[in-house]
């Protein structure tokens, strides 16, 4: 056990019975009354953000994150299969906590997995992923007057919207925190 004093921005902590991410904080020292921390939090479940404020003295309880460098390999049913890059070992983890992946996620590529007392708690995938345009409708040179993005599909099958100059069989470099185009990194 700590107190507030010694938060720091990316600890993880359990609140009102649940875990949460610090996703910033203020140390605020009034003209009068005792200092307290404004904190923003980050449901680990929910992902929803919630602001508090703590005693400076108050307990804090810090929980240990493990996050284990792995490897999709497939999918089972409503689990998918893992395996954690240090030791080989399998892992399965159920669809709920796979689902925000799914759509930029192929057979074999990295992933984070976030884990806590043996449990996944979350699944991350690398900042960019780089994925084959499977379908694109045609660019008519000089179409400006139409809106900047298409929407294209990769080959997850997930819609991404991109320059009209991208067409089927260019990789594309994708943001996995927005699901957004970044670059167009080779031709087709």
């Amino acid at each position: 056990m700590a107190d507030f004093s010694e938060i720091k921005k990316g600890m993880t902590i359990r609140f009102r019975g649940e875990l949460f991410d610090v996703a910033d904080y203020d140390h605020v020292k009034p003209g009068k009354g005792g200092a307290f921390v404004r904190v923003r939090l980050k449901n680990f479940k929910t992902g929803k953000v919630v602001e508090n404020t703590f005693d400076i003295e108050e307990d804090l309880e810090t929980v240990f994150i493990e996050k284990v460098p792995a490897e999709y390999l497939y999918r089972d049913g409503s689990q998918f299969v893992v395996m954690d890059q240090e030791n080989y070992e399998q892992m399965f983890v159920d669809e709920t906590v796979m689902g925000h992946v799914l759509p930029l996620l192929r057979e074999n590529d990295p992933l984070i997995v976030i884990r806590h007392d043996g449990k996944v708690l979350k699944v991350q995938l690398p900042n960019f992923v780089e994925l084959k345009v499977v379908e694109a409708p045609p660019w008519i040179r000089g179409d400006t007057a139409t809106a900047e993005y298409k929407p294209v599909k990769v080959e997850t099958g997930a819609t991404v919207k991109a320059p009209p100059y991208i067409k089927e069989g260019d990789v594309i470099k994708i943001d996995t925190a927005t699901g957004g185009f970044v670059a167009r990194v080779t031709g087709g």
